[in-house]
């Protein structure tokens, strides 16, 4: 993936069992928080708020992404 426009981005990971992130706290309004699920079940879309920009096949892992416009602790997370 590629991202432009010089948004500064944010990362978190994690493991669980809700497919969630782990929380990152931003430090900017307008970032770019970018989200990934690698599973060994399939997943059925983005997290609320954010834009599916890939689901992989046969496996259905997923990269996600969405631009916060507040600072704040967000988490990446996905259905499915």
């Amino acid at each position: 993936m590629e991202t432009g426009g010089g948004l500064p981005i944010e990362f978190a990971s994690g493991h669980s069992a809700s497919a969630s992130s782990g929380a990152v706290s931003t430090t900017n309004a307008n970032d770019l928080i970018i989200g990934t699920h690698l599973g060994l079940t399939g997943t059925l879309g983005p997290g609320a708020g954010f834009i599916s920009r890939m689901i992989t096949v046969p496996d259905s892992d997923i990269a996600e992404d969405k631009i916060v416009t507040t600072t704040g602790s967000f988490r990446g997370h996905v259905s499915g």
